[in-house]
């Protein structure tokens, strides 16, 4: 436990941008965040990360409204097979919520 302090508070010490100090202060209680993340496959060697999502979830309510949706490489080749258990198409990037990164 004591270690674990120490690292903490080192990090916070070091922090570059202090702005970002708020990573550290304690979330709520009963409030979690569930992130999914949609790959071209299973294999760490030769497939990719093609999506992020993450989504706020409060006590037993799921807040729909708090979420965050990215395509973190749209220019790579999807496989066919992958349009339709994940629901992606070409026209997914211009979706109004979802952001590009690259």
């Amino acid at each position: 436990m004591f270690p674990r302090v120490l690292k903490r508070l080192f990090h916070q010490v070091t922090l570059g941008d202090q702005s970002f100090r708020f990573m550290f202060d304690p979330g709520p209680e009963d409030e979690f965040v569930a992130i999914d993340c949609e790959t071209t496959g299973l294999n760490v060697r030769t497939d990719d990360v093609i999506a992020i999502a993450a989504i706020k979830i409060r006590g037993n309510h799921i807040l729909t409204s708090d979420h965050f949706e990215a395509i973190v490489r749209p220019e790579s080749d999807m496989r066919a097979d992958l349009y339709m258990p994940n629901g992606f198409n070409h026209s997914l990037p211009d979706h109004a919520d979802v952001r590009l990164l690259k």
